[in-house]
């Protein structure tokens, strides 16, 4: 996950297995980058109010 946000830490948002962007376009732009121009993208309004569990590690890790 991709998240545009300043309120919340890198810290935190690596245990929510999630990576920073300044900008939706920039968000918009890595998944392209990652996924292919086909990729399908869901973009979630006030998603630092969510807290995703997961198991297993973050890809970045």
């Amino acid at each position: 996950m991709i998240l545009v946000s300043k309120k919340i830490d890198d810290k935190t948002l690596k245990e929510m297995f999630t990576q920073r962007a300044d900008t939706v376009e920039e968000v918009v732009a890595m998944a392209l980058a990652k996924h292919g121009e086909n990729a399908k993208i869901i973009l979630m309004k006030n998603r630092s109010d969510m807290i995703p569990l997961f198991e297993g590690k973050p890809e970045n890790a």
